[in-house]
């Protein structure tokens, strides 16, 4: 989804109609119930790293509380989702740098530390739907504010 106005938009309205429909994005994503949960953390994330964007964009024309409060937010539950992702991610790097140096190395040189790492992976895989919850629920919260948002303009608009 692109941050795009409408011709003849206010751009505080404008603005505030992306924000929902990020945020409207991330609460169906965090909330699904199927799927891949791997690939609905990654989304996740990425919409909140836009969430905040949007908000840096926004930053010299919104109140400073407001803008350190939702940057917060945000960046707080992308990290509670960045753990969840990590270990993912650190399980498919090194089994393929064991493959990668299979020449070289024994089948067995790394099982111990392949078995913590899978170890680790299977705590947080067994909190990511308790994570995307937590995520959705500091959206939702999020959302309620966004109306409220003292957008100024110092652009002149059509």
């Amino acid at each position: 989804m692109s941050y795009r106005l409408h011709n003849h938009e206010a751009i505080p309205d404008g603005i505030k109609r992306v924000a929902f429909e990020h945020m409207d994005t991330i609460l169906q994503t965090a909330q699904a119930t199927s799927g891949n949960q791997d690939e609905a953390v990654h989304h996740v994330r990425t919409s909140l790293k836009k969430m905040r964007a949007l908000l840096r964009l926004v930053r010299d024309d919104i109140n400073g509380e407001v803008f350190a409060q939702e940057n917060l937010g945000f960046r707080d539950a992308g990290r509670h989702l960045s753990a969840v992702r990590d270990a993912a991610v650190m399980i498919e790097t090194f089994d393929t740098l064991v493959q990668q140096f299979s020449v070289s190395l024994t089948a067995e040189a790394f099982t111990e530390l392949r078995t913590v790492l899978r170890q680790s992976s299977t705590v947080l895989r067994a909190e990511q739907q308790k994570t995307l919850a937590m995520a959705a629920k500091t959206i939702g919260v999020a959302r309620r504010r966004v109306d409220h948002w003292p957008i100024m303009t110092r652009v002149s608009q059509p």
